[in-house]
């Protein structure tokens, strides 16, 4: 380096810099190339190359402050603000005891408007530096202040309690009483009641009969004792502190003193104490310090009167209680809390119908508290009172519904248009209802809809049931969860079904087939319960356009096939059901259907090779027997064909054999829905009373006829 540096000097620049490189390469890790490259690259004018090389040279000999503090300044001549306050914080770190270099950083940091970093700034400065002078410690204490009460209105709390902390180590004969009162709100706001008591122990004249370093001294401490007259706010955060230590016998007597101030005054500090002693549960206790406060001017409130009310619930007096709550209803109609508890209390006393008064809201305001509302359906359930229930359930789901007016939203409900609620009409004049925020859980809420489901079916009043159904389908809360959002899909759907409405529900099976795998026979079931209830070109349209996505689909063939059966284009529906009989040649259904179409193509008055089509379709029904096993239906089957054919001879042989044969199922309840009998006697019936036969074919048929019909 020493080379380099004499070389740079005598004009050999280029050596001077490749020396600087070669000592890189060999010891990447030493500052001093880089410092001294950075150098030459000022002198020849590039302000980048040098900036660049001086970071990594600090970077490199982090202890240097004063670098640091020139990389800062070169940072904020360039605006890299976000570089400077790095430079900044590593001359801190550099030198963590000069005053002047946190007093600067906060300087810029301020300038800069970096405010979060500034209060980190004032934090280092008050643990690195300590003062030396009494009007320094006077500043300090200031600072630190300054500083907490910055961050107590961030909502930093433990920061703010650590700032005041941190200047009560070094600088605690300058703290005034405001200080220590703002330091133990602090500790109180962060639950930090054991340092509460020491504080005050150290510094402010509490003294016990032992030393209080942990939780487990004061335990066992028995006297506390003032020393000092202290004032009333930071007594009181005393007694709060002794109450959240389980030192209540400390702080029964302290709390008795307060009774001696003027409530119109001090009334706030009655309130934090009365707090205090309520979360402990001295209620006793509590409702001394509340009952004076009901009976101010300034503080008789409704959150007042509410915490009055709890402590009288809580100690079973309960006459004194309602008279309470009511009073807070009073004063706050809209009052959650004390709708709710007063309705617990008195349904508690089997007081019924005053529970439900207490929790049935003013049916003209425009804000509806949704938690009573709540409160008034499990009310309601619990009495059995079910029209009341769905009414109060209704407008309980308005406030994540829309309220349904028009087949077009009923249309966007059940998925039919992909357009968003944001788009309808922004202009309407309906006034909506406010509801305040709640804490109703999402299963709550479903559970109460399906309970009100159940009862709307039981009753049969479908309408109702369906309307209610499409404006879950609208709920926001509901679609937060996909499983609850499919689940009223399926209830809706189903409800559609119950009512005989396959407008509506061929959108929701639609919807839940393309949902699911196109193989799932449950799906197409409903698709099919939806399509046989209606007659709408929509669903032979959606089968179209589904086919040609997934033409080796043998249900979508088989389904546009009976669609072409319907309008009478047989040769189409002869064309998909060979397409599914070429995916499974051994399916009887299938081949049945194939024969059937073949069938109804001979008998058309005007169609050709009648022959070869009489073949072909006695070909399909001789593969259906072969394939679906000698037995009752399929002969009966195969003898329809014949019967429709004209070959009455074959018609009357596959007839008999059926009768010679047992229906499919004889097991179960509905057993005797398979039995064929009845039909294949009545088809005999007709074949034998036809001109083909001479007059004893009459006979023959009143003979089936009495054997198997009986009327």
């Amino acid at each position: 380096m020493g080379e380099a540096n004499l070389r740079y000097a005598r004009g050999e620049k280029k050596d001077a810099m490749d020396l600087c490189k070669e000592v890189i390469r060999q010891a990447p890790s030493y500052a001093e190339p880089f410092q001294t490259l950075s150098m030459f690259y000022e002198d020849q004018g590039d302000f980048e190359k040098s900036y660049q090389l001086s970071l990594i040279a600090a970077y490199l000999a982090p202890q240097e402050a004063d670098e640091w503090l020139r990389l800062a300044e070169v940072c904020l001549n360039r605006r890299d603000e976000v570089q400077a306050m790095k430079c900044l914080a590593k001359a801190v770190q550099a030198d963590p005891t000069n005053l002047q270099i946190h007093q600067y950083r906060c300087n810029v940091l301020e300038s800069i408007g970096a405010e979060k970093e500034q209060l980190k700034a004032f934090l280092s400065m008050l643990r690195g530096v300590q003062p030396e002078d009494e009007q320094k410690k006077n500043e300090w204490v200031e600072l630190a202040e300054k500083i907490a009460r910055m961050y107590f209105a961030s909502g930093h709390l433990h920061s703010a309690r650590r700032a005041l902390s941190n200047a009560l180590v070094t600088c605690a004969d300058n703290f005034k009483m405001e200080h220590f009162n703002l330091l133990l709100e602090l500790q109180i706001s962060t639950k930090h009641y054991l340092d509460v008591i020491k504080t005050l122990n150290r510094h402010c004249g509490l003294v016990f009969n032992n030393k209080i370093i942990d939780e487990i001294d004061l335990e066992e401490t028995e006297s506390m004792e003032l020393t000092k007259e202290l004032p009333l706010d930071i007594l009181s955060k005393l007694c709060i502190a002794l109450v959240y230590s389980n030192k209540q016998e400390f702080a029964f007597p302290l709390i008795e003193t307060f009774m001696e101030h003027d409530v119109e005054r001090f009334g706030d500090i009655y309130l934090d104490v009365a707090e205090a002693l309520v979360e402990k549960e001295f209620h006793q206790q509590a409702l001394t310090l509340l009952e004076v406060l009901t009976q101010s001017k300034s503080f008789s409130q409704a959150a007042v009167w509410l915490k009055y009310a709890n402590c009288l619930n809580a100690l079973n007096r309960a006459d004194e209680a309602i008279v309470a709550f009511r009073h807070v209803i009073h004063l706050v109609p809209s009052s959650e809390d004390a709708r709710i508890s007063l309705a617990e209390l008195l349904t508690k006393l089997g007081r019924h119908e005053d529970a439900l008064e207490a929790v049935t809201q003013d049916s003209e305001a425009t804000r509806i508290e949704a938690s009573v509302l709540h409160h008034k359906c499990l009310l309601l359930l619990k009495e059995g009172k079910m029209n009341q229930f769905i009414a109060a359930y209704k407008l309980l789901m308005m406030r994540h519904a829309r309220n349904i007016k028009s087949k077009d939203e009923v249309y966007k409900a059940c998925g039919a248009k992909k357009v968003g609620w944001e788009s309808a009409d922004e202009d309407s004049d309906d006034e909506e209802l406010e509801f305040g925020a709640s804490s109703i859980e999402l299963e709550e809420e479903y559970r109460l809809l399906r309970l009100t489901c159940e009862y709307l079916f039981k009753e049969q009043r479908l309408v109702e049931l369906e309307r209610i159904c499409f404006t879950a389908l609208t709920s926001t809360l509901f679609r937060r969860k996909r499983e609850i959002c499919r689940e009223i899909q399926f209830i809706t759907l189903q409800v559609c079904l119950a009512k005989g409405d396959s407008y509506y529900a061929y959108n929701l099976a639609r919807g839940l087939l393309l949902r699911n795998n196109l193989y799932n026979h449950r799906a197409w079931n409903l698709m099919i319960q939806v399509i046989m209830r209606g007659d709408d070109v929509r669903y032979n349209r959606f089968l179209v356009r589904l086919l040609l996505k997934h033409p080796e689909h043998v249900c979508l063939s088989v389904l546009n096939g009976h669609a072409c059966v319907a309008s009478g284009t047989y040769k189409y529906a002869l064309d998909e059901y060979m397409s599914a009989c070429k995916i499974e040649p051994n399916n009887p259904l299938f081949l049945l259907l194939s024969a059937i179409v073949l069938v109804q193509l001979t008998c058309q008055k005007f169609s050709s090779g009648k022959h070869s089509l009489v073949t072909q379709a006695s070909s399909f029904f001789d593969a259906y027997l072969k394939s679906r096993g000698d037995c009752q239906e399929v002969y009966y089957n195969i003898g329809r064909g014949m019967h429709q054919l004209g070959l009455l001879s074959h018609a009357l042989d596959f007839y008999k054999k059926a009768l010679q044969h047992k229906p499919s199922v004889t097991h179960g309840e509905k057993a005797h829905v398979f039995d064929l009998s009845k039909e294949i006697a009545f088809n005999l019936s007709l074949i034998y009373r036809s001109a083909d036969f001479s007059n004893s074919g009459n006979d023959i048929a009143r003979m089936y006829l009495d054997k198997y019909i009986t009327i």
